[in-house]
């Protein structure tokens, strides 16, 4: 195990940096065998430095049977658009802080199997393809207008998502976002938006009641449930109940605070659909 730090100083001198465009970090040699697994008779683990292949153009660095340590500073790497840190099951990287912020260009990341419990990738807008699987992260910052296409997030601790200052705009940026991530890898990030959906929905509901006489709080709750039935069965009935609902409560609401209401059940609706859509491609995947 060596300090990350200190590693890449020696590895990668601070001038030849901004010229990297891919960075490969792995435990294993090219034949799979750990670092405490040193093999005599395996031509990667007895000439490690002879099979980096760092000589591309532009540089593509490739570090075999390595173990880091501590904190790893890439912000250097302002080209940099492929980052592979893996470990395995057997061997962690003992990382404490991942600085890539200054990483603008980074469309690719890939990092498994370390003890990296933050990590800030909410600068990282051209990010596309995301793999933080078997990590021990607890607090992930994303892009608020993102790219992903693949964003996978699988055997960490439960994720906090952090949403800058968490003003009610922003959260729902953050949420606008997982909506959009086409990946089928990505359930419990979805979990989460549609939690965060609900608390917003539940904090309004509360704050217009607060505004509201019993009876018109009784047709606000039943505003939602309709707008429920509409979205799940589109009955003739309950369209019309709908619009005497709607009649009813305009009086003592404005046309547009009713159609925000009726606004995030249509959202909570289409999460719902897409949450049940990737389990089953899920499903057919593991098959």
């Amino acid at each position: 195990m060596v300090n990350a730090s200190e590693w890449l100083n020696q590895k990668i001198p601070k001038n030849q940096r901004a010229q990297a465009t891919s960075l490969y970090i792995y435990v294993q040699c090219q034949s799979g065998h750990n670092v405490n697994a040193y093999n005599y008779n395996c031509t990667y683990c007895t000439n490690p430095n002879q099979y980096q292949n760092n000589n591309s153009t532009p540089p593509t660095y490739q570090f075999y049977n390595v173990i880091l340590e501590s904190e790893l500073n890439l912000n250097d790497f302002i080209n940099l658009q492929q980052l592979f840190i893996q470990g395995n099951g057997q061997q962690q990287h003992k990382l404490t802080n991942l600085k890539i912020d200054k990483c603008n260009k980074l469309t690719t990341l890939t990092i498994t199997y370390t003890t990296l419990n933050n990590l800030n990738i909410k600068e990282n807008s051209a990010l596309q393809n995301v793999n933080l699987t078997y990590n021990q992260l607890g607090h992930l910052s994303l892009c608020s207008e993102p790219k992903y296409q693949n964003l996978n997030l699988g055997y960490n601790q439960k994720i906090v998502f952090d949403s800058d200052d968490k003003s009610k705009d922003q959260v729902k940026r953050l949420i606008g976002a997982i909506r959009k991530v086409k990946s089928t890898g990505i359930v419990d990030l979805k979990l989460v938006a549609k939690k965060i959906e609900e608390e917003i929905l539940e904090y309004q509901l509360a704050v217009t009641k607060d505004k509201l006489s019993k009876d018109n709080q009784s047709w606000l709750e039943l505003l939602l449930e309709t707008q429920e039935e509409v979205l799940q069965n589109d009955n003739t009935f309950a369209r019309k109940l709908l619009e005497k609902v709607k009649k009813q409560l305009s009086d003592v609401l404005t046309a547009e605070e009713i159609q925000d209401f009726l606004g995030k059940k249509v959202e909570l609706n289409e999460l719902e659909i897409q949450i049940n859509g990737l389990k089953i491609q899920e499903q057919e995947t593991s098959k």
